[in-house]
């Protein structure tokens, strides 16, 4: 088999590891699962993450199958921002509450400007209720995004670094500002407009992000569950992951 194809048959191979990842979430739906103790609040609403990450990670998949891989990071730094999250509250289950209090400042912010081009949202209404409410306030710890990941240790710097990358695509700056750009013909000043990016996506380290958050944040929502009952599903399913990604490393080298 030639090497391209070994690449793409690895890239289904992950995409099959996901997709059977999504079905041990769905054997433990929140209907059905019983919190830890401790966990009874921010059970459900671990749950709409895990299941935000799961229906994101198809988003980038139809990115990149539609080659528009380049795009796919917002959603990507968006994945490992509620993995890490889920991460953190599944090992301290009462930092859930400042979490959302120190969220409230911006969605205060967000509220004035809608209100100052005339557009009301009952949703943010809504939002922006509950995260100044009494059982709220009365944390005052707020949690950054780059400590929680250095409470993870080493798993936390490898994805702060990953999101620092995501991040550099995701706004209007230089990585974007030559994406479609070519070098001046003749060796001139100004370069030219391209119809296509001219660095390709890399898909199969997409996939392997993937699933790489994906399984973070089932194994934060299996802990919050009684009895850790993923744990066993979880163990193969990394297995697994592992094997696929030894066997791509051995490609690329």
């Amino acid at each position: 088999m030639a090497v391209r194809d070994q690449w793409t048959a690895n890239r289904r191979a992950l995409r099959r590891l996901q997709r059977r990842a999504s079905r041990v979430l769905y054997r433990h739906t929140q209907a059905s699962a019983t919190a830890r103790e401790g966990c009874e609040y921010v059970l459900p609403y671990a749950a709409s993450w895990l299941r935000y990450v799961d229906q994101g990670i198809l988003a980038v998949q139809h990115l990149h199958d539609a080659g528009l891989g380049s795009h796919a990071a917002p959603i990507r730094r968006s994945l490992i921002e509620h993995g890490i999250c889920m991460a953190a509250i599944a090992s301290e289950p009462e930092s859930f509450e400042p979490f959302i209090r120190g969220l409230q400042r911006s969605t205060s912010k967000l509220k004035e400007a809608m209100g100052r081009v005339g557009v009301a949202d009952e949703r943010m209404d809504a939002v922006l209720a509950w995260e100044t409410s009494e059982d709220t306030l009365k944390h005052d710890r707020k949690m950054a995004f780059k400590h929680r990941c250095e409470d993870l240790g080493a798993t936390g710097a490898n994805y702060y670094a990953s999101w620092l990358e995501e991040t550099m695509v995701s706004h209007a700056g230089y990585a974007t500002a030559v994406l479609y750009l070519a070098d001046p013909p003749g060796g001139g000043d100004t370069p030219t407009l391209r119809l296509e990016p001219q660095f390709s996506a890399d898909d199969w380290g997409a996939d392997a992000a993937n699933i790489d958050v994906f399984l973070l944040a089932l194994d934060a929502y299996s802990t919050m569950l009684l009895g850790d009952p993923l744990r066993k599903s979880l163990t193969r399913l990394n297995r697994r992951r592992m094997a696929l990604f030894a066997k791509a490393s051995a490609l690329a080298g």
